[in-house]
């Protein structure tokens, strides 16, 4: 699929309600502009026809919203109602929105892979839509987190104003709760990521902790801040293998681990768990260079199986 530009616009919002809680979802898109709105209608209009693929069991899930499926294809529908169907019965986006952010996260790959383009024209179209995602990242980053408390006054302070405002600078905001990071787990993984949430958080107590994390959710090793990393995204790698998967932090990460004696049985991440038993035995070491990435999955030992090659089925897309 060529993705349309109003989705490559709202690529990020699309990554987000495909794996944010009910309450996150919710709060987004009572606010969303119309654009958005229009784009997550075009995406339930494809998913509706058939232009994208969807697996056994993400249709039967979404057997159970196809009355409000089929009221948001509708371009009849006004405004306020898509808005409200949204908001109040969007549970299904998670399952929907999947595929569509896969095939999002694909563009710059199939740039790569085309045969009708030059190394040159190649490499061209690859940074030009690399630049799209940096700089919306950016964007992202850069926008200030201002928490607003409000002082009320003892009765030594009746004479002051009882409107006195503080705003919290980005440093001084407190952590992100632990709920919020585990909301998006699944829950094969979450008995296990809580334990290691807990391990984290009573050491996180201590005068100088070894991990930590702050307001927006990014790994704190030895004090120091690992920008663009993720708390969630790095947790769940240690849980679980996934293809290329190497989230920003992962060294520092799996070195803060081995320094809190995590047990390695929880480490469901082969790769990650042979690292850490390589940390402990070799001692404290810093150079995080060394620490060897996930391997693509053709250099990855194969197990047993019935010698099938599963292709990603391409995406027919129409305008809303």
């Amino acid at each position: 699929m060529a993705p349309p530009r109003r989705l490559k616009k709202h690529a990020h919002e699309l990554r987000f309600l495909a794996k944010c809680s009910p309450h996150q979802r919710k709060a987004l898109l009572r606010h969303a502009d119309e654009s958005l709105i229009t784009s997550l209608c075009e995406c339930v209009s494809n998913v509706v026809k058939g232009n994208v693929p969807v697996s056994k069991a993400q249709r039967s899930k979404l057997a159970r919203y196809k009355k409000h499926l089929r009221a948001l294809g509708d371009k009849r529908l006004s405004r306020p109602k898509r808005r409200d169907i949204l908001v109040q019965q969007g549970g299904f986006l998670s399952v929907l929105l999947k595929p569509i952010v896969q095939s999002l996260d694909g563009d710059m790959k199939t740039t790569l892979e085309r045969e009708d383009l030059s190394l040159y024209e190649k490499i061209e179209l690859y940074n030009q839509t690399l630049q799209r995602y940096l700089d919306a990242d950016k964007q992202r980053a850069n926008k200030p987190i201002g928490i607003k408390i409000t002082n009320t006054p003892s009765d030594k302070q009746k004479g002051k104003d009882d409107n006195d405002d503080a705003t919290l600078t980005p440093k001084e905001a407190p952590a992100m709760k632990s709920d919020l990071l585990l909301a998006n787990f699944p829950k094969s993984l979450k008995g296990k990521a809580k334990l290691l949430l807990e391990r984290i958080s009573d050491h996180r107590q201590s005068e100088n902790p070894v991990i930590d994390w702050n307001a927006k959710g990014e790994l704190l090793y030895q004090g120091e801040t690992i920008h663009g990393s993720n708390l969630t995204d790095l947790i769940l790698d240690v849980m679980h293998s996934r293809k290329d998967f190497n989230p920003i932090g992962w060294q520092q990460f799996i070195h803060g681990l081995a320094d809190l004696n995590f047990p390695e049985a929880y480490v469901g991440n082969l790769m990650r768990r042979q690292t850490m038993h390589q940390i402990r035995e070799k001692g404290p070491r810093r150079d995080f260079s060394k620490l060897l990435p996930t391997p693509p999955r053709d250099e990855r030992p194969r197990g047993k199986g019935n010698g099938k090659s599963s292709k990603r089925k391409k995406i027919t897309w129409e305008s809303f």
